[in-house]
C-alpha cells in the first residue's frame, strides 16, 4: 500500500485558474466600456382592418381617406367629391429623390381642405411603395396627425401598395 507524503501538496488543479480569472476582471470591464445602448422611437398605427364582406361602420359612411405614396409623388383618394379619382401631388422636378422633393406643404392643404368639409373624420391611410424612405414616413406620420391645437387626421394606418402606380 502506498503512502502519501504529507509534506507534498497536489495543487497542480488550481494553476490555470488564476490566469483565467485574470483575464476575466480584464475582459468585463472592456465589454462594459464597448455597450452601446440604443434609443428607440415608437410611432403608433393601427393595422388596417380586414372584412369578409363589405365593411360596415357605426355612424354611416366615412372618408376612406388614403394617401398613397411612391418615387413618382403623392396621390390622395377617398370619397369626397373633390377627390373624384384621386389628386395627384407630384414632385416638381420629376422623381422624388430625397424626402424633401415631396410636396408636404400641398399634402397639409388639401388634408386641411378635407378636415373642414368632415370634422368628425380621424383616419387615414397610408399607402406606401417599397422605394420610399423612412424619413419621409416620419414626415407623412407627422403632416397627417396635424398640430396637437388644430389635428388632421390623427389615426394613420400603413399600408402596402401591390403593383405600379
Amino acid at each position: 500500500m502506498a503512502r502519501r507524503d504529507s509534506n507534498h501538496p497536489n495543487n497542480l488543479s488550481n494553476v490555470g485558474l488564476i490566469p483565467f480569472l485574470g483575464l476575466v476582471s480584464l475582459l468585463i470591464p472592456m465589454l462594459l466600456m464597448n455597450v452601446q445602448f440604443s434609443k428607440l422611437a415608437v410611432i403608433d398605427s393601427d393595422v388596417p382592418g380586414l372584412c369578409a364582406a363589405p365593411c360596415v361602420t357605426p355612424g354611416g359612411p366615412t372618408l376612406g381617406l388614403v394617401l398613397t405614396v411612391s418615387g413618382q409623388g403623392l396621390m390622395v383618394s377617398g370619397e369626397d367629391v373633390a377627390l373624384n379619382g384621386g389628386l395627384r401631388l407630384p414632385c416638381a422636378p420629376g422623381p422624388c429623390a430625397r424626402p424633401a422633393d415631396y410636396d408636404l406643404n400641398g399634402l397639409t392643404a388639401v388634408l386641411t381642405e378635407l378636415k373642414a368639409r368632415h370634422p368628425d373624420e380621424r383616419a387615414v391611410t397610408l399607402a406606401v411603395t417599397d422605394d420610399v424612405p423612412f424619413e419621409l414616413m416620419v414626415s407623412l406620420f407627422d403632416t397627417t396627425r396635424g398640430a396637437p391645437e388644430a389635428p388632421l387626421f390623427p389615426d394613420p394606418t400603413v399600408s402596402a401598395v401591390i403593383g405600379a402606380l
